[in-house]
């Protein structure tokens, strides 16, 4: 059950990248999520959201995802995009908060948070 909010939570953040005004084939650079929970059994959450979210998004018409471990990664992989996420515990769950950053304009999307019930 936990693992299905998370997929759910995860293909929210995946619609985000899919905005009516981005250009066509955005290059997005996936980092590992960040664990701000303070629980290491959570752990696993840093790179299995980020390989649940490229592998949603595989296939998009609009979105090229590319994992990359740092900033640098998405530089040399020229990524147009990064996403930026990080999790905590939440009184009903989880929340996952993430943020995109443009590499060009080194501009950030208005961070954006998604609810996750087990």
């Amino acid at each position: 059950m936990r693992t299905l909010a998370l997929v759910t939570a995860l293909l929210a953040v995946a619609g985000c990248g899919r905005q009516s005004g981005s250009p066509a084939n955005v290059r997005l650079a996936i980092l590992p999520f960040e664990n701000l929970s303070g629980d290491p059994a959570l752990d696993w959450m840093e790179n299995a959201g980020p390989g649940i979210l490229a592998t949603q998004l595989t296939g998009s018409p609009s979105v090229i995802p590319i994992r990359a471990t740092a900033v640098r990664d998405a530089y040399a992989l020229k990524a147009s995009q990064v996403l930026h996420a990080w999790y905590r515990k939440a009184p009903a769950g989880a929340e996952i908060h993430f943020q995109i950053e443009d590499l060009a304009s080194h501009r950030l999307q208005d961070p954006r948070v998604v609810a996750v019930n087990p």
